[in-house]
């Protein structure tokens, strides 16, 4: 049976929409800010229902979000390199939030520390607003439409947008999974699975430098327990986990045979940045723990990177009038 429910809630200095869908598998939360994902729980092999990702225990720091927690992201998910890009064969700079040396996610005003209007509409909820050329420096003033969808035991984020002219758009959800529920272990001893071959490898500032056939240390094709791969301190593990586009080409599946949850992710992307929380922000958790590595992993679907500058030829280049639809599944 499905439940909708809506709540304000006010800060300090502001305020956070929080909106509620709830069926007999899944209860999701989102906030109105970054259209976030605030909470994700589902049931153990008790029937238990848990938290599966992390979410701070001060509702606060959903404004400026330095881990960019359950957010959704864009205008460009990963890294410019220098804050600098080449498009229909002109140079842009645009802010460089990262060690004031590359572009991370679209820059200081991201799509992610904004307020999305919303609607809801049965079992969906749709985020939308127009990101202006003027608010983050990219060409063009984008519409934006981010919708999720609850089903019996899925959770689908669909992702629309239209430009008023040529710009760059690769949007994609920063959930921190963590199957345990509630965060009470870290995720080494979770299982991982990765369909694919290829693996985008990057220079010490995590600036795309190569696409490379999947080292052994970093290949998931056969399910895996994370902590065995993570000890081999392999030379690609930046901060001694993994940071890395995966080109995939089926679905991730992840598992923690204590709590009897799995997660299996899917996308229309190409693409998926694997993160193992490698550097937290060492904020408080929900559940009263302060962030620490290896935390969560998160899965974030996505184009490929482009390795240099020139995204002419990329599909991360979003034409005027063109319509930019994906998607990704999460079923549990």
């Amino acid at each position: 049976m499905l439940k909708v429910s809506t709540k304000r809630i006010k800060t300090a200095q502001n305020f956070l929409n929080v909106i509620s869908l709830e069926n007999d598998n899944i209860q999701l939360e989102l906030l109105d800010i970054g259209a976030t994902v605030y909470s994700l729980r589902t049931r153990d092999n008790n029937g238990k229902f848990e938290n599966i990702i992390l979410q701070y225990t001060d509702i606060e720091n959903y404004f400026n979000n330095p881990s960019y927690y359950g957010a959704s992201i864009g205008r460009v998910a990963g890294r410019i390199k220098d804050g600098e890009f080449i498009l229909n064969n002109k140079k842009y700079s645009v802010s460089k939030n990262e060690k004031s040396i590359n572009t991370l996610h679209g820059g200081f005003n991201n799509i992610s520390h904004q307020r999305f209007d919303y609607r809801v509409n049965q079992n969906k909820v749709k985020f939308s607003r127009i990101q202006k050329s003027s608010d983050d420096g990219f060409p063009a003033d984008v519409q934006i439409d981010i919708t999720y969808e609850l089903q019996d035991n899925s959770l689908v984020i669909h992702f629309e947008a239209i430009a008023n002219e040529d710009t760059l758009l690769n949007l994609t959800n920063h959930n921190y999974y963590n199957l345990s529920g509630n965060f009470k272990a870290t995720i080494e001893n979770h299982k991982l699975q990765v369909s694919a071959e290829r693996v985008v490898i990057t220079n010490t500032n995590s600036i795309p430098k190569q696409i490379i056939k999947i080292p052994y240390e970093m290949d998931f094709s056969q399910e895996s327990v994370i902590a065995d791969k993570l000890e081999t301190n392999f030379e690609y593990f930046s901060g001694g986990g993994i940071d890395h586009c995966y080109i995939v080409d089926g679905a991730i599946k992840l598992t923690d045979e204590i709590s009897g949850r799995k997660l299996v992710v899917t996308s229309s992307y190409p693409a998926t940045q694997i993160y193992t929380t490698n550097f937290p922000d060492g904020l408080k958790l929900s559940n009263g723990l302060n962030s620490q590595k290896f935390h969560a992993i998160c899965f974030e679907p996505q184009f490929i990177p482009v390795i240099g500058k020139n995204y002419d030829n990329s599909d991360i280049k979003l034409k005027k009038g063109q319509q930019y639809k994906q998607f990704i599944k999460l079923d549990f």
